[in-house]
């Protein structure tokens, strides 16, 4: 129930700021560290097939470019969409008030950056259908506020970090068709609410 809860909020606050970006009734200060990051970000993709980061310029503010959605202080909420064949960029880290990263269905190699953890607004990453290796950071399990992970579908392999069962805040987690090791927790499935 809290998933579907999360992600119906989660929703209802996207179209709303997607209504804001089309109607343009908004005026928006600059904050030079987040697209200074995300034009770096921008630099490492090797190819854009479908031309959807052409907006990723300086002619409007970066809380307009595609993908990109910005709270009301101006800075950088989620990062989505993106069209990466590429390692999950060590750019975002610069992010510091990143919240959700949804970059699904891409070509993403490499491991889950362990700086991901030090987002401290961090509560929601998706990097379902995609070539990640390796294991899944303890340090997402030491974000009070994580509440969504999935890695559906990738090549991640080790033991599941027993931080990431211990977030009173975790409501949805999918891990499924990797190559986990070990049990567990008994618990896991009690309801949290």
């Amino acid at each position: 129930m809290g998933c579907l809860c999360f992600w119906s909020c989660f929703f209802i606050y996207a179209s709303v700021c997607l209504l804001f970006f089309v109607t343009g009734t908004y005026s928006v200060p600059g904050n030079e560290t987040d697209k200074q990051a995300l034009l770096e970000f921008k630099a490492g993709i090797a190819a854009d097939p479908f031309a959807v980061m052409t907006s990723w310029n300086g002619t409007i503010h970066f809380c307009q470019w595609y993908g990109v959605t910005c709270v009301q202080n101006k800075s950088l909420k989620t990062l989505s969409k993106m069209p990466l064949a590429r390692k999950v960029p060590v750019e975002l880290g610069y992010l510091s008030k990143l919240q959700y990263l949804v970059i699904d269905k891409n070509n993403l190699t490499g491991t889950i950056p362990h700086f991901l953890g030090n987002l401290s607004s961090f509560t929601a990453l998706s990097l379902a259908f995609n070539n990640i290796v390796g294991n899944i950071p303890d340090a997402l399990g030491q974000l009070k506020n994580f509440q969504y992970l999935e890695v559906f579908d990738n090549k991640l392999s080790g033991i599941i970090p027993p931080s990431i069962f211990n977030l009173s805040s975790i409501t949805f987690l999918d891990i499924a068709f990797n190559h986990f090791e070990g049990f567990l927790p008994a618990d896991l499935f009690t309801d949290r609410c």
